[in-house]
């Protein structure tokens, strides 16, 4: 679990807002699962994404904004239900976590002290999530998840 900078191409989900902790997220992915399966979309293989757009240090728990969302080509349609976001193309602090998600705020904590001690910028916008697989086709210790923050 090393961080490094990349560079990203900008992204656009089909998502499910979340207002409140963080943590509770599961319940908008459980909503953005079943309208995708009534539009007989499938996630598989398509990447799943979690979007944190408030600063927990400073925003209540009660207020933070999330999106569970699905990653789409720019060209696709957004069913009823869902709503677009769009991640920005640019430079992120990024870093591979392997195993089970009860281990991502230990991941947050560790990128967010890389770029401290990196000297970094953190620049306007959302940090993200990626989930190149999940609970549904992977054991908890084979789980793999990308976190990634804006650097200016």
């Amino acid at each position: 679990m090393h961080p490094e900078v990349v560079d990203r191409p900008a992204l656009v989900l089909a998502s499910v807002r979340h207002v409140g902790p963080y943590h509770e997220i599961g319940s908008a992915f459980a909503r953005l699962e079943a309208i995708l399966a009534e539009s007989r979309i499938s996630p598989e293989p398509q990447v799943l994404a979690a979007v944190f757009h408030d600063n927990p240090q400073v925003t209540p728990a009660a207020a933070l904004r999330s999106d569970a969302g699905v990653v789409i080509t720019a060209e696709s349609e957004v069913r009823a239900g869902l709503t677009r976001v769009i991640l920005p193309a640019g430079r992120y602090l990024s870093l591979r976590h392997h195993g089970p998600y009860a281990g991502l705020p230990a991941a947050w904590a560790a990128l967010r002290g890389a770029l401290q001690e990196g000297g970094l910028r953190r620049a306007d916008g959302a940090g993200y999530e990626l989930y190149p697989n999940n609970p549904s086709t992977a054991e908890p210790e084979a789980l793999i998840t990308e976190l990634y923050i804006p650097l200016g």
